[in-house]
């Protein structure tokens, strides 16, 4: 029963992790057409 609660953790932090990255990358891209736009 730990070993499902463990697993289902890990792949909530590494889901999370992902999502952030993806979020810092949008978010950069977005600076970047900002300042080309100027």
């Amino acid at each position: 029963m730990g070993l499902i609660i463990a697993l289902f953790f890990v792949v909530l932090f590494i889901a999370t992790q992902v999502w952030m990255i993806m979020k810092i990358s949008d978010l950069s891209k977005r600076l970047k057409d900002l300042e080309n736009r100027e």
